[in-house]
């Protein structure tokens, strides 16, 4: 509903935009015509509150635009991107590794020990590791980096023009303070890290991405990759 009333409200801003001054215009046009047999010179104040009013419509339908378009791209918990976020990314990415010389790795990371958390401390307790996770992956990935959370306690990132070696130094480093990290308490995390094939598509990626963080959740706490 989030991402089909942002769609429209983006579609038809100018839309809006025009009948809100035309509406104004004409209740600015009414006053001004009634005004003039009692007071002539309310006509400059109807003029000033046409402004003023389309000045706040605008603000409200501008706020509406900014607050839809976060709810249906980024998560609520976490502040990160979320799973339609990480897609439309994804998709770029793949379309510049096919076009020339681009590398690009994705990584698929989950929590350990997860589940032993919410049933020993409680839900919120587990919603405060994975906050405090997501901070670490905000804190120690890079700007170009896209950090986005899949759904539960898994999460995805996208290394844009970076080869293996450099991925897997970034997602080690996360793994270790993570690891290090007395606000995630027991919490580690497993991570699976591919290079993407030109030949890939956006099913084959996280196809190819979940096998590596299926293996590296064998021993938990680990890093495994495909180049």
């Amino acid at each position: 509903m989030y991402i089909y009333t942002n769609k429209i409200f983006h579609k038809h801003t100018s839309l809006i935009f025009t009948l809100l001054g035309a509406a104004s215009a004409s209740i600015a046009f009414l006053i001004q015509r009634l005004s003039e047999t009692y007071y002539p010179s309310m006509r400059d104040v109807v003029v000033y509150f046409a402004i003023v009013l389309f000045a706040i419509f605008g603000a409200i339908i501008g706020k509406m635009i900014y607050e839809l378009h976060y709810m249906a791209m980024f998560d609520f918990l976490t502040k990160l991107g979320n799973r339609w976020y990480f897609n439309i990314r994804l998709t770029q990415e793949i379309e510049r590794n096919r076009r020339g010389n681009y590398s690009v790795c994705v990584a698929a990371i989950d929590v350990d020990n997860f589940k032993q958390i919410n049933d020993q401390l409680g839900h919120y307790a587990g919603d405060a590791v994975l906050v405090n996770i997501s901070n670490i992956f905000r804190k120690y990935t890079r700007n170009l980096d896209v950090v986005a959370r899949w759904g539960g306690d898994e999460f995805v990132i996208i290394f844009p023009d970076t080869d293996i070696k450099s991925s897997l130094e970034i997602t080690n480093k996360l793994k270790d303070v993570v690891l290090e990290s007395e606000e995630c308490g027991i919490a580690t995390v497993s991570i699976g890290v591919v290079a993407i094939n030109r030949d890939w598509d956006k099913k084959q990626v996280i196809r190819e991405v979940d096998l590596m963080l299926r293996a590296a959740k064998k021993t938990k706490n680990s890093v495994v990759s495909l180049a």
